[in-house]
């Protein structure tokens, strides 16, 4: 991978590094976590298998888009404490259709939440995304009850788009637009 395509990110206090397969021992210990399986994996524990298509799928992102995955780690120490990044979809061959939009997802350690971490680490994906990447819009799914990374989506100016209530989901969405507008420059009221 190019670093140009391939960008480490920083922020006031986090480092931001492209996660691959080189990754897996480090990123299948994350994933297997309770906290972090809880939503994100619907508490399945991940096998090392799915963790290896999902760093690989990292991977091909970065080199083709120039967004994937990434480990989140304290500036200071480099304690690794997740993961955020964005997951394009698996587009059908010889689809002609506008693909769905990238998916931003992140998972923190339990004992690194609460501390806007996640807010902070997703601000700088979406920059970059919605920046160096061109990306139009972006995706958010939240299981109904972590209320914690609904309150994240919201702070990043997420807009809620629909409710699935057959599958406990909620479908938020933001534009390169409404991301740059900041949160002076949305309306108070939903738009669900």
């Amino acid at each position: 991978m190019s670093p140009a395509r391939s960008p480490a990110l920083e922020t006031a206090r986090l480092a931001l590094l492209p996660l691959g397969r080189r990754d897996l021992p480090q990123a299948l210990a994350l994933f297997r976590e309770p906290f972090v399986r809880r939503y994100l994996f619907d508490d399945e524990i991940v096998s090392r298998e799915r963790a290896g298509d999902l760093l690989d799928r990292s991977e091909r992102d970065f080199r083709e888009r120039g967004c994937g995955l990434w480990s989140v780690a304290l500036k200071g120490t480099g304690e690794a404490v997740g993961f955020c990044g964005l997951l394009f979809p698996e587009e059908p061959e010889g689809s002609g259709e506008d693909p769905d939009p990238p998916e931003v997802v992140f998972a923190l350690t339990e004992r690194h939440t609460g501390k806007g971490y996640a807010t902070e680490a997703a601000r700088a994906v979406l920059g970059h995304g919605f920046g160096a990447c061109g990306l139009p819009r972006v995706a958010a799914s939240v299981d109904n009850p972590n209320v914690a990374s609904q309150a994240v989506l919201e702070r990043l100016g997420f807009v809620l788009r629909r409710r699935d209530e057959a599958r406990g989901l909620l479908f938020y969405g933001l534009s390169r637009e409404e991301f740059e507008a900041g949160p002076a420059g949305r309306p108070s009221a939903g738009r669900g």
